[in-house]
């Protein structure tokens, strides 16, 4: 009997595809902002969904590099805030785009409105990611 290679990963590659899947899907919603959203947006709602897009995409990539340096060197004595750093950018990375893209798209309901207050914890996640990097390149 063959045995799924999905169901057999490991969390180091499961970082990998998580990041690869992420960095699809920014492609995809910019794609989505740039065509098909752009009548749900007025001029300055575009303008920071871009930039969430931006983020999302550059997030992306450095989660990937991230993941793939776990992944290859996982006795790093800075595997730890790597790793927290991978985690709060995740963390950070989803939370931001997703409130954008839906206070950005979608407008009837009040309670979308509230999600511009997901903002501010998703840049202190970032803050975090970002910092738990530096702290694990000074730790080499």
């Amino acid at each position: 009997m063959e045995s799924n290679s999905f169901v057999s990963l490991k969390v180091p590659q499961l970082r990998v595809l998580g990041a690869g899947l992420l960095g699809g899907l920014g492609v995809t919603f910019g794609a989505l902002g740039s065509h098909a959203f752009m009548p749900l947006m007025s001029a300055e709602e575009h303008k920071l969904y871009l930039g969430a897009n931006q983020y999302h995409i550059i997030h992306s990539i450095v989660l990937y590099l991230t993941g793939f340096t776990l992944l290859q060197y996982p006795n790093l004595p800075s595997s730890g805030a790597l790793t927290a750093g991978y985690n709060a950018l995740f963390a950070g990375t989803v939370l931001l785009a997703t409130c954008r893209y839906i206070h950005c798209t979608v407008h009837k309901p009040e309670w979308v409105q509230k999600l511009q207050y997901g903002v501010p914890v998703s840049s202190a996640l970032l803050l975090f990611g970002w910092g738990s990097l530096a702290y694990a390149a000074v730790k080499l």
